[in-house]
């Protein structure tokens, strides 16, 4: 299994598979040894394990014991991913966002802040982020900044828990019948004959949507162990952990340039690969490839794409729809359209710099 380190291993879970490779079996008894232990996390801690190795001396158990270590320091990385988060903006908001981006900015580049206005700030900015030889660390301070703004000044919407695979909507029924029962018992305080009514009418409800859960947790457990071969009870999990149920796709047969049709895999691989990969042979070039062949020899002297603008650039982010998914860093376009509106010398700067230096930022891509 530990050929598989780094794969996602939990579907929807997001788990990662982070064994690193050993000769020390992390399972042994009298009757042989196996390497059947899989040690999961998610992205954020196996990026900050450290020395996973499985441990020579024996435990109370078979197994053997495995040794990591966790960083207590913030691991540097360009990109922090927060798949289940997005800020929840309002318009009486952004002004406050403003201030705040302000002043991350001006601390990230060590600028003193002498006065609130956004032009001077911007200015001040501008002429820091020239300073620097590399781009790649002045985007970072700035989406850092724009992130700890949004931390501070927004309310941040986190995805919901994901529905277990046995869950029903008779549960979700009766747990709402539940919630609504217990409402109306807890606000009763005046009456203590119909508080009593009530709390028996809550109990009972609770009760019966306590049965039903355990009822379809124990069916759907038997409904997994009956799927398992009793031989080898560990193959489904790691099948399932391997990636090995998804259905594979079978090659079909392909119409070769002779007018004959390739008869098994192997054929229609090579007829893939001819058609797709083929060889790069100057003597069977053709008029255009000659002429390919002949430019990729002449040096260019192309002059440069004219600079962008502001104007072009806050066009653009208008036209982006606030309300689809944000990337990885949790920023959605109407974020970006303020923080630029507000500082448009710093960011028309930034981009500018990309285009001159042919440079796409990792933490944009």
């Amino acid at each position: 299994m530990h050929k598989h380190q780094g794969k996602s291993a939990g579907g929807s879970r997001d788990l990662l598979i982070i064994n690193e490779a050993s000769d020390i079996p992390t399972f042994e008894t009298n009757k042989g040894h196996s390497w059947i232990d899989l040690t999961l996390s998610n992205n954020i801690v196996a990026q900050k394990t450290r020395g996973l190795t499985c441990g020579k001396e024996d435990s109370c158990a078979d197994y053997k014991i495995i040794f990591f270590e966790i960083e207590s320091t913030k691991v540097s990385i360009l990109v922090a991913c927060h798949p289940e988060k997005r800020y929840l903006t309002k318009a009486d908001k952004w002004g406050t966002f403003v201030n705040e981006l302000m002043k991350n900015l001006l601390e990230n580049f060590n600028c003193r802040r002498n006065t609130d206005d956004l032009t001077t700030s911007n200015s001040a900015l501008s002429q820091k982020a020239s300073l620097c030889s590399d781009t790649e660390p002045v985007i970072h301070k700035i989406i850092s900044a724009i992130t700890a703004a949004c931390e501070a000044k927004f309310q941040v919407i986190r995805r919901g828990k994901r529905s277990v695979p046995w869950w029903t909507s008779d549960l979700t029924l009766l747990r709402k019948k539940a919630l609504a029962l217990r409402h109306r018992y807890q606000r009763m305080k005046n009456d203590d004959n119909l508080q009593q009514e009530r709390r028996t009418m809550y109990l009972e409800c609770s009760r019966l949507y306590q049965a039903k859960l355990r009822e379809q947790r124990l069916k759907s457990w038997k409904d997994f162990c009956s799927s398992i071969e009793s031989s080898n009870p560990w193959n489904m999990v790691y099948r399932y952990t391997a990636g090995k149920l998804c259905s594979k796709p079978t090659l079909s047969t392909l119409k070769a340039s002779n007018n004959n049709y390739t008869a098994d895999i192997q054929s229609t691989v090579n007829q893939l690969m001819e058609y797709f990969l083929p060889e790069d042979n100057k003597y069977s070039d053709r008029a255009q490839h000659k002429h390919a062949r002949q430019q990729m020899k002449v040096a260019m002297h192309t002059p440069d794409d004219n600079i962008f603008t502001e104007q072009e650039i806050q066009a653009v982010l208008e036209k982006f729809d606030p309300s689809k998914a944000p990337g990885e860093d949790a920023l959605h376009s109407e974020v970006l359209l303020h923080a630029f509106r507000s500082f448009p010398i710093l960011f028309t700067q930034i981009y500018n710099e990309c285009l001159r230096k042919g440079l796409f930022p990792k933490q944009w891509k």
